[in-house]
């Protein structure tokens, strides 16, 4: 029988886990998002510990909690901010007022002129 503190340590890291790993989900912030991924990750290293599977823990802790995490640390840093922001960009608008353009005779409202213009459709 297992003993009643490695139960209890269970399900404890499985809770930790599976919060974590929903907060991975539901954080607005791409950094948060990568801090609850480690933990996601540290925390099925601790599961595979209580399961007695101690060498997929260690690589569990090697490969994803250490090497994986760091490359997406990189490249996160590495990306331009602009492009982390899910908020839409001058060049989403313009995309989004050619569309309804070409759609038809549609207000198309811009950041440079705020001015609604009806247009013709041009084949």
């Amino acid at each position: 029988m297992d003993s009643t503190g490695i139960v209890i340590g269970f399900w404890v890291l499985s809770g930790v886990t599976v919060a974590s790993a929903l907060l991975v989900l539901l954080a607005r912030n791409l950094l948060h998002s990568l801090v609850f991924l480690v933990i996601t990750f540290l925390g099925m290293a601790g599961l595979f510990i209580t399961l007695s599977a101690d060498f997929i823990a260690v690589a569990q802790i090697l490969i994803y909690a250490g090497s994986i995490s760091v490359l997406m640390v990189f490249a996160v840093m590495l990306t331009p901010p602009a492009s982390r922001h899910s908020e839409p960009t001058k060049r989403g608008l313009e995309a989004d007022a050619s569309l309804r353009q070409r759609l038809g005779k549609r207000p198309i409202v811009t950041d440079d002129n705020m001015a609604s213009e009806f247009r013709e459709l041009h084949w």
